[in-house]
């Protein structure tokens, strides 16, 4: 793997220790940093690992390769360049450097309100880009959802990356692998039990990982008191669209991803016009993530 060659032209950056460096990893893909031979740029190359011997299937991802290469948009890494070698399909995007959501919430704790708001606006935005072309998410969750390092944007923390739009669908439920078992927790009723993924999915999804970086944790939709419990503090406007957000029906759920983003866009208002006369609230600064 150290110095294997992807699609002719790009070769893996390796750390100090001659690894090759990952930036980041899912049940069915690892991304790495690499450089294109020719021209020394530096890309991100994604390795689908789930081998691909299905023809129908094959094709499948490379129509969908080939209209996400359509799409321009600033959340969503710009995918440059997709192939096969042998049965193991690679897709080259746009570099990126932060955290996981995950992880940073790991590291520090909740977020606070606006910047949960200003997450998920940035989220809705690209599902409205995405379902233009006809893809969804498979696994939306904190674990592919990138704080991203942009030093122009402090006053408007944080800028996000989302990852892992193409390639193989994981399956998600008991498959006692933890990173499936975890993004399990953040998928819809309909998708654990159908592999229906739509909007009204994407939207449960989204909801979830609203709530994880707001209380810390995963979701627990056992019972409606849980979100009052869990989420007291926040507004009650806030609480009753989570609640819609995670319906188990997806037809009780938001459906629109304009129509959200234009609401998310009025309660993040309405919050920072109740801070704004409050105390100064201080927006972290990203730590440049290592890589070796």
């Amino acid at each position: 793997m150290e110095n294997r060659v992807f699609l002719n032209r790009y070769r893996l950056s390796l750390a100090r220790n001659g690894l090759p460096v990952e930036l980041n990893r899912a049940p069915t893909a690892v991304i790495y940093r690499a450089q294109e031979i020719e021209t020394g740029r530096e890309v991100a190359l994604e390795v689908v690992t789930t081998p691909i011997t299905n023809p129908g299937l094959r094709q499948q991802l490379e129509t969908e390769a080939a209209a996400a290469r359509e799409i321009s948009h600033i959340n969503i890494p710009k995918l440059y360049e997709f192939g096969f070698e042998g049965d193991e399909l690679v897709y080259v995007t746009e570099p990126f450097e932060g955290h996981t959501a995950s992880a940073w919430v790991g590291a520090r704790g909740p977020l606070p309100l606006p910047a949960v708001l200003r997450v998920a606006l940035q989220v809705v935005d690209s599902l409205g880009a995405t379902a233009f072309h006809h893809i969804v998410h498979h696994s939306l969750n904190p674990d592919n959802i990138i704080f991203v390092e942009d030093e122009a944007s402090q006053s408007n923390w944080p800028s996000i990356k989302i990852l892992h739009w193409l390639g193989v669908a994981p399956i998600l439920g008991e498959t006692g692998d933890p990173r499936l078992d975890n993004a399990a927790r953040f998928a819809s009723p309909e998708q654990l039990h159908a592999n229906i993924v739509e909007v009204p999915s994407e939207i449960y999804s989204l909801g979830a990982t609203m709530l994880f970086l707001l209380i810390g944790a995963p979701p627990d939709v056992a019972a409606s008191a849980t979100l009052s419990t869990r989420l007291s503090e926040a507004p009650k406007v806030i609480r009753h669209l989570l609640a819609k957000m995670l319906q188990p029906d997806p037809d009780r759920r938001p459906q629109d991803p304009v129509a959200l983003a234009a609401f998310l866009q009025t309660c993040l208002t309405r919050v920072e016009r109740r801070e704004k006369g409050g105390r100064q609230v201080g927006f972290p600064v990203l730590v440049k993530a290592r890589t070796s």
